[in-house]
C-alpha cells in the first residue's frame, strides 16, 4: 500500500468536521481495499471490484490526452472509488464501535 505523505495531510485538513485519526483509518482502509482490487484483477479473479478495477485503469489510460484527465474528471463516479469509500468507512465504523473510547 502506497501512502503519499502530502495528499494524507491535504486529505485530513480537507474534513473540518471529522477527527483527523478517524479519517486517516477510513483512508488506510479505503487504500487497503485499493490493493484488494488491483491484485484480485492481477490474479484473473472474475469479481465485480477486479472487472471494474480493469475497466477504470483502461479507461484512464486510453480516454486521458493532455488536456482531459479521465481519472480526475470521474472520480466522483468511480467504482473501484466508491467500493473503496464504502469498504473504509464501514471499517471506520467497526472500529468504532469495537473501540469507542479509543478515539
Amino acid at each position: 500500500i502506497m501512502i503519499n505523505r502530502k495528499n494524507v495531510i491535504k486529505e485530513l485538513s480537507s474534513v473540518k468536521n471529522i477527527d483527523p485519526v478517524i479519517k486517516m483509518i477510513q483512508t488506510i482502509a479505503h487504500e487497503t481495499r485499493h490493493s484488494y482490487q488491483a491484485y484480485g484483477a492481477a490474479n484473473n479473479d472474475n469479481s465485480y471490484s477486479s472487472i471494474e478495477y480493469i475497466r477504470n485503469l483502461l479507461y484512464s489510460k486510453y480516454l486521458s490526452t493532455q488536456q482531459f484527465n479521465e481519472y480526475h474528471t470521474n472520480y466522483a463516479s468511480s467504482e473501484i472509488e466508491n467500493d473503496s469509500n464504502k469498504y473504509g468507512w464501514t471499517f471506520t465504523t467497526k472500529i468504532l464501535e469495537k473501540y469507542p473510547d479509543s478515539i
